[in-house]
């Protein structure tokens, strides 16, 4: 209801905004309502997001069978290959490893977008997918510049949420908290260009 009530109250000021975009003639005023507009877009953006993860998060009846872990990456890798021209190299066992359900894809497809968008105009992305007895690893890595520190040490519990200390991203807490929904975890490498989601076998 929240999200609901912010958004209806969202598009009513950017509608306002339009309005008063056709009337303002002065340059600066129109500045000021650029950025106006562009803050309450993010907000409106931002309020779609947390509904999207708020599905993801929950169990779905549509997402609750286990999937084929090195199938459903590889289909990942495949996808952002193509729809982004990078080049992403893949280790998978060949074995079929069962260990999550249907919001798995959604998770890796964060990880992946974030190298897409944050390594580099030419970025190196490799993702690997390993298996013990019991659990099942996915390792998304990349040579960009990595997650900043200040990110990774609120969302593992590092540094308290507060005013000056939060995350600006929500994709890492959707990967935190699906995976960890599996009774999974979720590592960082030391300069935060890796991320190894690990989920039992089911």
């Amino acid at each position: 209801m929240l999200r609901h009530n912010l958004r209806n109250d969202l598009t009513v000021v950017l509608g306002l905004a339009d309005e008063l975009d056709e009337r303002i003639d002065d340059e600066g005023k129109g500045s000021l309502l650029d950025r106006l507009q562009q803050k309450a877009e993010q907000i409106a953006s931002l309020s779609d997001r947390a509904r999207e993860i708020e599905r993801s998060v929950r169990r779905d009846d549509a997402d609750s069978s286990p999937i084929d872990v090195s199938e459903a990456v590889q289909s990942l890798t495949e996808t952002y290959t193509q729809q982004y021209d990078v080049t992403i190299e893949t280790r998978f066992p060949e074995t079929t490893l069962r260990g999550a359900d249907g919001r798995f894809r959604r998770v890796v497809g964060e990880l992946l977008e974030n190298s897409v968008e944050h390594a580099g105009e030419d970025p190196t992305i490799s993702v690997t997918v390993e298996a013990s007895a019991d659990s099942v690893s996915v390792t998304v890595a990349d040579d960009g510049p990595g997650i900043p520190e200040h990110e990774l040490a609120v969302v593992t519990g590092e540094e308290p949420i507060t005013q000056l200390s939060h995350g600006s991203g929500l994709g890492l807490w959707l990967v935190i908290w699906v995976v960890e929904s599996y009774g999974g975890t979720v590592t960082f490498g030391e300069d935060g260009t890796a991320v190894t989601l690990s989920v039992p076998r089911l």
